[in-house]
């Protein structure tokens, strides 16, 4: 066999193999030497530092700490790192290592040595003004002591939860107290980290937290006072049309604020503030149902012209993008609520009312007679028009129920006028069938045969009222529309003359079929 080419082969992947763990492995003791020599240049800068006040001195003891715990163990972190570079430099060839790398290893050890030395001679420095330290902490301490005294009766006489400050002006105190809070509490956290520093009892301040909890307690009251009051503003300035689609959401922000109030403890409602901030909340909530109901279409320029009756001002609204809800909100519509919510429910009322009167007025304008040709004469007569006086005598019957409401006053000219109309039309229209009935019943009698011979005079005129509904018939069949068709003068004047004529047709007929009966007993 000859294995020349798996030899080399295998050694191929060998020489890849070692490549490659070669890499990692300098990767890794690169990455490691990077670290702890950045360590030590950091540490070093650190230590060089002066030590003025407690926070320095603290930061101090801490990295002493810190380096004297590392120094125990810098030896397990150094040694692995001299181990991989002493197998690199045993495989590799010289020159894997860029000069800088090859300082930094060098001066590994000896730069720790450096930072050692370094740490051991600041320890012995702050040994000597660690008494110098305590003595001034002793010192603030005492004087915090008195200052937190001062600052407690100072809040109780002129903080914000004072009796008979002005919210507002509450809000500024409480701004201010609570900027001199946080200066006091980090002299407390100051002072707290050098007694345990120094090994000193920890000092109590119940004045301090006495006061933190009151703030807390303010907070929550004026916080909720800012929120309300800024919210209020902001809605002010917005525009008229803007409201009917965000006064829901006001109404969930009122509800909100109004939850808050409640849940407020309940020390801070003998105060005045909390009687104020709850007379926005709720005057405000009482408010909001008004503007839903002026934001509905429903509201015309006449129902406006109420509401400034009432509030006894003025103010453009009716196209007027610019005008603003501060305008509604300074009117006082509170006060005449029950006023504006008459005026308000009556629009509603009016609305539904002139909807209706839209909805005949739509109904008559598009309804249309049904039209048949008789006997294949090219006459036209009326169709189906039991179903049409129905929907005329239904139509009028609504438009007078309208008449009789108290919301109607607008609309009561367009009512009548449209009730005289559709009155005028069944009229029409119930006279325009009878004489189609009479003509229907005598035009088969009068138009041929023997009858029509023996009454010659009758036969005469019913051929002049023929001639004059075929034309009456005609122009109807084209206009269609059932009030136009009737509203039609011609049609009008004609129809009482032809059923007179008809009526005589009739009569005649009658006492001509008597005669015949009466010669044949």
């Amino acid at each position: 066999l000859n294995t020349m080419h798996l030899k080399t082969h295998l050694g191929n992947d060998c020489d890849k193999w070692k490549i490659k763990y070669s890499d990692n492995l300098h990767s890794r003791a690169k990455h490691e030497l990077e670290r702890i020599t950045e360590y030590t240049r950091m540490t070093m800068g650190k230590l060089s530092r002066k030590v003025e006040d407690l926070d320095s001195l603290r930061f101090m003891m801490n990295l002493l700490k810190e380096v004297r715990d590392k120094e125990s163990s810098i030896d397990m972190e150094i040694n692995p790192i001299m181990d991989m570079y002493q197998m690199l430099e045993y495989y590799l060839p010289s020159g894997f290592m860029e000069k800088e790398e090859i300082d930094k290893k060098t001066v590994l050890r000896s730069n720790w040595k450096k930072l050692a030395s370094l740490a051991l001679t600041r320890t012995g420095e702050l040994s000597k003004t660690q008494i110098g330290f305590k003595r001034g902490l002793v010192n603030d301490i005492a004087a915090f002591k008195v200052d937190v005294v001062q600052f407690r009766q100072d809040f109780v006489n002129n903080g914000p939860l004072v009796q008979g400050v002005p919210p507002m002006d509450a809000v500024d105190r409480l701004s201010r107290f609570k900027e001199e809070l946080k200066i006091r509490e980090r002299k407390y956290e100051l002072y707290r980290g050098g007694e345990g520093l120094f090994a000193l009892p920890h000092q109590e301040y119940p004045d301090l937290e006495r006061t933190k909890k009151d703030v807390k307690i303010a907070s929550q009251l004026f916080d909720l006072y800012v929120d309300v009051i800024r919210t209020i503003n902001e809605w002010k300035l917005m525009p008229w049309v803007s409201v009917s689609t965000n006064v829901e959401e006001m109404s969930d922000m009122m509800d909100s604020y109004s939850g808050r109030c409640k849940k407020l403890p309940g020390r801070l409602r003998e105060y005045e503030s909390y009687a104020q901030l709850k007379r926005e909340i709720e005057n405000f909530q009482e408010l909001l149902p008004l503007l839903h109901e002026l934001s509905k279409p429903s509201i015309k320029a006449r129902h406006w012209e109420e509401v400034m009756t009432i509030c006894n001002t003025q103010f453009d609204v009716i196209g007027n993008p610019d005008f603003k809800l501060q305008s509604l909100i300074e009117a006082d519509l509170v006060a005449g609520k029950d006023e504006i919510e008459e005026v308000t429910d009556g629009a509603d009322k009016q609305l539904k009312i002139e909807q209706q009167l839209g909805e005949t007025k739509e109904q008559w304008d598009k309804q249309e007679f049904a039209f048949q040709e008789w006997k294949d004469r090219g006459v036209f007569i009326l169709k189906a028009t039991p179903s049409v006086m129905e929907e005329l005598e239904e139509a009028q019957m609504n438009l007078q129920t309208m008449l009789t409401m108290r919301h109607v006053a607008p609309f009561r000219a367009i009512a009548q006028e449209m009730l005289g109309s559709l009155s005028e039309t069944s009229d029409t229209l119930e006279r325009w069938v009878k004489v189609q009935m009479m003509w229907c019943a005598l035009e088969s009698v009068f138009t041929g045969g023997d009858i029509a011979k023996q009454m010659p005079r009758e036969a005469k005129k019913f051929a002049k009222i023929d001639k004059d509904w075929a034309k009456i018939m005609a122009k109807a069949s084209e206009c269609r529309n059932v009030v136009d068709c009737c509203a039609d003068e011609l049609l009008r004047n004609s129809l009482p003359t032809m059923y007179s004529e008809l009526e005589k047709c009739q009569k005649s007929l009658e006492g001509y079929l008597e005669q015949k009966q009466n010669a044949f007993p």
